[in-house]
């Protein structure tokens, strides 16, 4: 172990103990969960524009862009439901 590495896990251990200002072990997991499932659902939208400019009969060019299996897996997870005359579509993220 090298003299930084002790530095940062002291450092950490103060932040996780409320003596040092930053986030804590918890609020980093916390946020890079929060990031991750913003990058997915980002992902998801550029999907559903995609499918939905697609379906209605307009050229898009962004669905170019997205992999088949990204679609698959996607369409995999989404659920659609008739309401009247129009279509509930929800995307479950893992």
């Amino acid at each position: 172990m090298t003299p930084e590495t002790l530095r940062k896990w002291v450092r950490q251990a103060e932040r996780d103990g409320d003596r040092r200002p930053g986030l804590s072990t918890e609020e980093r997991e916390r946020l890079r969960g929060l990031e991750k499932e913003n990058k997915e659902l980002r992902r998801a939208n550029e999907i559903l524009k995609a499918a939905s400019a697609n379906s209605s009969g307009r050229c898009n060019d962004g669905l170019k862009s997205i992999s088949r299996s990204l679609v698959t897996e996607c369409l995999a997870r989404s659920r659609v439901e008739p309401q009247g005359n129009r279509v509930k579509a929800s995307l479950t993220v893992a």
